[in-house]
């Protein structure tokens, strides 16, 4: 499958202290006028991961397979988040911060997503990514949809002291999702879940979907 235009942009945030990556993607032949309509799909790539990877991981294959399919066009957006930090505030580095005020604004220098100000109208997470694509709908309240792939979502204070890098307790249950089932800034009909039965956070994922009342669950082998 082809892949569309992919754009790198240099990009100075400073709400992170730094200059991340943003990476574009619209579908094989879209053309850059048409893209300046499209809503856009933000992308918060996983645990030692960065936007780079998304690409690499087939991202953009896999948007034009999806319009090629019936789905409407859109693009997509990925953005360096940081490897270890959850795309929650450590320090001077706030990669929410960085989704909520900054990315907007980047995105409609770079062509995308005018219609709606440059602000994403959907968002795609794995592992890592999936946690803070839940936060960011919490924080944004203006998404319609969210799709998570194998979500690092944490059950207990152990599991989150383990695999993340929250300074404390109080700071981990003021963002992690299955603390805030009740208040998701988003509809259930707009939210997907996918994670393999295999998969270390696959009970974390399945008891989210079900709490939510996810329009879509899907745990397979893998």
């Amino acid at each position: 499958m082809p892949a569309g235009r992919v754009e790198t942009h240099r990009v100075a945030s400073r709400a992170r202290s730094a200059v991340p990556r943003l990476i574009t993607m619209v579908p094989h032949g879209i053309g850059a006028r048409q893209a300046r309509e499209l809503p856009v799909c933000v992308v918060l790539h996983p645990r030692d991961s960065s936007a780079r990877g998304m690409v690499g991981l087939g991202m953009p294959q896999f948007l034009t397979a999806a319009v090629r399919s019936g789905v409407p066009p859109f693009a997509l957006a990925a953005v360096d988040g940081g490897q270890d930090s959850y795309w929650h505030a450590i320090g001077r580095n706030d990669p929410q911060e960085m989704l909520l005020e900054e990315l907007p604004g980047w995105l409609g220098e770079a062509g995308l997503g005018l219609p709606d100000d440059g602000v994403p109208r959907a968002a795609l997470g794995i592992s890592m990514g999936g946690y803070g694509s839940l936060v960011y709908a919490r924080r944004r309240r203006t998404l319609d949809a969210v799709a998570v792939l194998s979500p690092a979502l944490f059950r207990s204070w152990e599991a989150a002291r383990t695999y993340g890098p929250f300074p404390d307790r109080r700071d981990w249950e003021g963002t992690e999702p299955l603390r805030h089932v009740d208040d998701l800034g988003i509809d259930a009909a707009g939210l997907g879940v996918w994670c393999g039965r295999q998969d270390p956070f696959h009970r974390a994922a399945r008891e989210f979907a079900a709490r939510s009342g996810a329009a879509v669950g899907e745990f397979t082998d893998g």
